[in-house]
Order: structure tokens, then C-alpha cells, then sequence
């Protein structure tokens, strides 16, 4: 993917009178207009776009045709926020961040004499979708373009949870009547000719997830709408139905497609991201038979999206892993380690899609190769921490029984690779299977030893990983704070596989938005050394009774 630019006309536009806007027809019909709430900000961060719009969230989020508004006495209390500790501070600095890159790269202004109306907004043509700042605290003397606000203006309001609400409903109210105005307006010029449409008045909603802002709001007679959404997360691939014609192309290529052509077979597509895995299957006309050309492998129809060549790139590094994959999961989870251009690695999913297993395997294959010195194992489950301090021994003994999993894997890859081992481990007497089973364990001990070393997250702090494979074993336990300190070990030369399920979260005070596995995958979304793959439920492959267990979750 390109570099994005300071201003992206293409993509999006900056209007300075939403009113004389041509994108939106208020004759016609109803064009919602949702005030944003800061606890919806801390759940959803995505709500606020980037200067490409809502392309990473854009298939979960339901933003067509709405027009989003943030006021300036909710960037406030993000300013706060952040200022305060907590799992929160994180998502604050986050969310101003985005907000502040937003502002700036569309070049967006504020206009503090027009408090009263909302007047300036920036379209996003993808999703015909407006985002506004709406300048609702005319006495506060600040820049929303500031790094920092002057909170002095606001200190005798911003101590109570009422007032910022008052602020927020105050917004509603003005943002209403300024809309019913112009339709009063118009109206009133429309009387006199033939020529008189319906004009509708937008409704004016706030999104919250909090019960204080719910009550009050409806006290006053302003509407409120809990936001919810599920799987938000960026999840790195994407199966899209493409033409014919594209299909055949991209099978018959061996350097893929230009993302031009891409975009030019499917012009609403949304976004692709750098390094995102694409599915691919084939648009057939219902009185047409299927004459695609045979692939010569049965994952030829996917691809990658490649930053430094703008194309969507063949599979090609996971045909050496050393086993057979079982699912198109598996496959981009193995490209990705594989791949030399990729440096850090998210994988999530359920329990039993293959996760450890897998880094451990190309942990191993790595260091065969000659790439790493070692690989490192960081057990972040937040049970190790809170038991490592009580177990005896010393601190190889007190790490031992959390090295479970990683044990695990490497014995279900001897298994897997030695077949006389395997085939020795079905002799039916006991003092065979005894005596195999002593050698497997051997053989555990000498591959551990070998390429394995185990770090204890507390042990992690200061230390520069660099010339090794590093696996983050179970990140949806850390904080926010935590994941980033881990995240700013990783030195150059390195490979990093950071894997967990922000189902299992066992972190009290954590939740499905606040850990650290979310906070990680949000802010490395799109750099070119990340790739992101998100398994599927039905890609479980550890036996058909969890496989069940989890389609049942789900």
C-alpha cells in the first residue's frame, strides 16, 4: 500500500458548509446524525476513522450513510482520561492520536464562531459518511489540533461526570436546532414556487454505553442508542467473491496482480491492508459451468497483499514448512512466519486451531536454517505471573510447569516427523510402550534444550531481543502497559509470533477491548513488518468434540 499523503482528495473532502452540501439529500430521506460518547470511544475506537475512512473496521462497523460527530467536550475528557492511570490512558492516547493524525492530514478546522451550528465536516465517498468535530465549549481556549489542551479553561467543569453530560446534551440540542433552522429556511423559500419537496430533519442520537448519559439524555428528551459490535478486530484476511475474469488471472500469474487492476475489477471493495490475506473465489453466471484452470496447488487462490511491489502476491514460503497444513488458516499463519519480509506475527484464535503448535514448529525450522541463534519463550498467561513467585526451586524449576504448552508442541511434532517413534508407540506391551515413551521424552528434553529458552514476562523488562524467534505465548492476559513494553523488546533480526484468544481472557479488570492483545493488534494494523491472521472456529483441528464446543460458543 502507498504511503498515504498530508491531503487525500480522492479519498476524502473537507466541506466547510455541510448545509449547502450536495452528498446529502435531506429531502429525501432521513440522514441519522450520532453524537459520539467517550465510553463508546474507549469500546470501539475505530468509530473514529483515519484519512481513508473506516476501511479497517469497515465490513463489522455499520457507518453507510451516517454522519458521526465528536464535540470538543469529549476530546476533553480523553485529555483527562489520559492523564489518569488505568487500562483506559491506553485507549485515550490512542483514540487523541488517531483523532489528532485525522485533523491533520484533512487539513480540518474548527470554526469557535459557529458553536451554535454544525457546519464543517470531511465526507468519506467509500462509505458516504460525514465526521465532524462539533466546537460545543465556546469559552474554552483551545485548539483540537493541539498535541495538549489548556485544561485551566475548564477547571471548574471538568470535575463532575453531570457536567460533561450537561455538555453533551447541550450539543444535541444546539446540533438539532440548527438543522431545524435551515429547514425553516428553506422552507420559507420554497413557498412561493411549484416546487416544494419534503424536507427531512435529521435525527439527532447520541451513541453511549454509559447508564449516567442514558438517563439524562431521556430526561431531556434527547434519544441515546447503545453501540455494540463483535469481532472489531482487525483479522487480516478476507474472502472475497471476485469476476471471472480476475480469478483466471491471478491463477495464471506467477507474480500475482497489480492492485491497480484490483481495484479496478471491484471499485467498492474496501481497502486492502498491508500484508492482508485474500480468499479468493471465483463470480460464475448462473448458466455458465465452472472452467476455471486447475491450480497446482489447492491454495493458489489465495493471496497476499504486497507493499513493496503494490501486487497481490502468490504463497509461496508455507510449502516448506515441513508438514501438511490443514486449512486455508494454517496456511497464511505458516506464510507469514515464513516469509523473510515479516517481522512480527498476530495470530489469533480458538483453542485447538493450531497456534503454538505452529511457532513452535517454525521456531524450530528457523534455527535449522541458520536464521536465529535460539528462539525465546515469554509465557504471558497472567496464571504464570501471579504463581511464579510461590513455586520452590529456583528459577528454571519455578518455570517448568509453564512451559507446559511449548513442551506440548514439540512432543506432537516429534511425533509428527519421527514415524518410527510414532509407529513404536503402538506396540502393544507395557514395557515397550514404557521404554517409547522414556525415548520420546529424551528426545523432548534434547529439542528443548537445543533451541528453546524460557523468559518469565517480569524477566523480559530491559532486555533486547534480537538474532532470536520470540513467541508471546497467551498476550490477551497483559495489560496495556505491559504489551508495550513487551512490544519494545523487539530488536532488529528478529521474529516475533505474538499468539492468544481474547476469549480466554483470566486478567481481572481486562475485556475483549481493553487487553493487551487488542491494544497490540490495533496499533500495529498496517505497518509493513506486521501481519495479521485471525483463525476461525472452523478451523479448530485438535479433535472434533472442541471443534463442537466452539461452534456452540460461537
Amino acid at each position: 500500500m502507498k504511503k498515504i499523503e498530508t491531503t487525500l482528495p480522492t479519498r476524502t473532502s473537507f466541506i466547510r458548509n455541510l448545509y449547502e452540501c450536495d452528498f446529502i439529500d435531506y429531502q429525501t430521506e432521513r440522514y441519522p446524525v450520532y453524537i459520539i460518547d467517550k465510553s463508546i470511544l474507549l469500546t470501539c475506537p475505530e468509530i473514529i476513522p483515519t484519512s481513508q475512512g473506516w476501511h479497517v473496521a469497515d465490513n463489522n462497523l455499520q457507518v453507510s450513510c451516517k454522519h458521526f460527530v465528536i464535540p470538543t467536550s469529549v476530546i476533553l475528557e480523553l485529555e483527562e482520561q489520559k492523564q489518569q492511570e488505568g487500562l483506559d490512558s491506553f485507549t485515550s492516547k490512542n483514540l487523541l492520536h488517531r483523532l489528532h493524525q485525522l485533523l491533520v492530514e484533512t487539513k480540518y478546522q474548527t470554526e469557535p464562531g459557529h458553536y451554535q451550528d454544525l457546519v464543517s465536516g470531511i465526507y468519506f465517498p467509500h462509505t458516504n459518511t460525514f465526521f465532524s468535530v462539533y466546537y460545543n465549549l465556546p469559552n474554552a481556549e483551545f485548539d483540537p489540533l493541539d498535541s495538549r489542551f489548556d485544561l485551566d479553561q475548564c477547571k471548574n467543569q471538568d470535575e463532575h461526570q453531570e457536567i460533561r453530560t450537561t455538555q453533551l446534551i447541550t450539543a444535541v440540542l444546539k446540533i438539532s436546532r440548527s438543522f431545524f433552522n435551515y429547514s425553516n429556511k428553506h422552507l420559507n423559500g420554497w413557498q412561493n414556487s411549484s416546487h416544494n419537496p419534503t424536507y427531512q430533519i435529521p435525527e439527532v442520537t447520541i451513541l453511549t454505553c454509559n447508564n449516567l448519559v442514558t438517563i439524562l439524555a431521556r430526561a431531556q428528551g434527547v434519544k441515546t442508542k447503545p453501540f455494540s459490535i463483535k469481532n472489531r478486530l482487525y483479522t487480516g484476511r478476507r474472502e472475497t467473491i471476485v469476476p471471472l475474469d480476475l480469478y483466471n488471472e491471478f491463477l495464471s500469474t506467477k507474480d500475482g496482480i497489480d492492485y491497480q487492476i484490483w481495484q479496478e475489477y471491484l471499485p467498492d471493495e474496501p481497502p486492502l491492508t498491508i500484508n492482508e490475506f485474500i480468499s479468493m473465489t471465483p463470480r460464475l453466471e448462473s448458466n455458465v459451468m465452472d472452467t476455471t484452470p486447475l491450480a497446482y496447488d489447492q491454495y493458489r487462490h489465495i493471496g497476499r497483499f504486497d507493499q513493496k511491489t503494490n501486487r497481490i502476491v502468490h504463497l509461496s514460503y508455507y510449502k516448506n514448512f515441513g508438514i501438511r497444513l490443514k486449512n486455508e488458516g494454517q496456511v497464511m499463519y505458516a506464510e507469514a512466519i515464513s516469509h523473510p519480509d515479516i517481522s512480527v506475527v498476530f495470530i489469533t484464535g480458538s483453542a485447538g486451531t493450531g497456534k503454538t503448535f505452529l511457532s513452535v514448529l517454525g521456531a524450530i525450522k528457523a534455527c535449522d536454517l541458520g536464521q536465529f541463534l535460539q528462539a525465546t519463550v515469554v509465557p504471558c498467561s497472567i496464571d504464570v505471573q501471579r504463581t511464579l513467585g510461590f513455586l520452590p526451586g529456583d528459577l528454571n524449576e519455578k518455570i517448568e510447569p509453564n512451559i507446559a504448552p511449548i513442551k506440548n508442541a514439540i512432543q506432537n511434532y516429534i511425533k509428527l516427523t519421527d514415524g518410527k517413534l510414532n509407529k513404536s508407540l503402538e506396540d502393544t506391551t507395557i514395557n515397550d510402550k514404557q521404554r517409547n515413551l522414556k525415548d520420546l521424552q529424551t528426545k523432548l528434553r534434547k529439542i528443548y534444550d537445543k533451541y528453546f529458552k524460557t523468559i518469565p514476562v517480569e524477566a523480559a523488562r530491559g532486555l533486547d531481543f534480537s538474532d532470536m524467534f520470540v513467541i508471546y505465548d497467551e498476550f490477551q492476559d497483559q495489560t496495556p502497559d505491559q504489551a508495550d513494553m513487551l512490544l519494545k523488546r523487539i530488536a532488529k533480526n528478529c521474529k516475533v509470533v505474538i499468539s492468544g484468544d481474547i476469549k480466554q481472557i483470566h486478567q481481572h479488570g481486562l475485556s475483549k477491548q481493553n487487553n493487551g492483545l487488542s491494544y497490540a493488534k490495533q496499533l500495529c494494523t498496517g505497518l509493513p513488518m506486521v501481519a495479521q491472521i485471525e483463525l476461525k472456529d472452523i478451523e479448530v483441528v485438535r479433535s472434533d468434540f472442541v471443534q463442537a464446543i466452539v461452534e456452540r460458543q460461537g
